[in-house]
């Protein structure tokens, strides 16, 4: 298991040494969008929170993105969830739309508490 694990993180360190040129510029630019609309969008829905996080996630480890650490990302991987938003909510959302104005609400405060 162990070679096996070292054998990945070898694979995924290469692979990152080779994003270079163009490729690093198209992928800090989109590394660098995701991260201003989930701290700027009015609304996210699921699908898209996910992929935004993943972006995030990825500038994270490659040094592109400094104002979100990985507690961060941890608190809203629950928190931005459709029943934790229902659960948690004071007033609970009652279409997709309110839940998508609460998700971007709720993804605003935590990433505005370093």
């Amino acid at each position: 298991m162990n070679e096996v694990i070292r054998q990945i993180t070898e694979s995924e360190q290469k692979a990152r040494k080779k994003i270079t040129g163009d490729a690093l510029d198209r992928l800090t630019d989109r590394i660098l969008r995701s991260e201003g609309v989930l701290k700027y969008a009015y609304m996210i829905s699921t699908s898209e929170f996910m992929k935004l996080f993943s972006d995030v996630r990825f500038g994270i480890s490659l040094g592109i993105v400094e104002d979100i650490n990985y507690e961060q990302l941890g608190t809203l991987l629950v928190e931005a969830m459709p029943a934790t938003l229902t659960l948690s909510s004071e007033n609970t959302p009652k279409t997709e739309t309110a839940r998508d104005k609460l998700r971007a609400q709720k993804i605003q405060s935590v990433l505005q508490n370093k």
